[in-house]
């Protein structure tokens, strides 16, 4: 039996409120439930992605990479007035392309 704390009714050991004034009971009956171990229960992750597919998604890193040379280059081309700096990088992406095969 679980004693209310605010008028001294009995309740039932089950009981979250007291069935007379409905204050919250405040017990230390209850049993605690063993923590569940989520760890024990999870699988190995495994990957579909095969090395034909990373490699697909490496190339398009690598390409968008190369893009965002270009445009970094057009920007500092743009601010600084004069064409040369993309003329160059647009040498050297034109370069690694064909050596890199992409």
């Amino acid at each position: 039996m679980i004693v209310c704390t605010r008028c001294g009714t009995p309740n039932q050991d089950k009981a979250r409120r007291c069935e007379r004034c409905g204050h919250k009971l405040q017990s230390s009956a209850r049993p605690v439930a063993e923590p569940v171990k989520v760890w024990e229960q999870l699988e190995p992750l495994r990957s579909n992605v095969t090395p034909e597919k990373r490699a697909e998604l490496l190339r398009m890193v690598e390409a968008c990479l190369y893009s965002a040379a270009l445009l970094i280059a057009a920007v500092v081309s743009a601010v600084l007035g004069t064409w040369t700096p993309l003329y160059a990088a647009i040498a050297v992406v034109a370069i690694l392309v064909l050596v890199r095969r992409l």
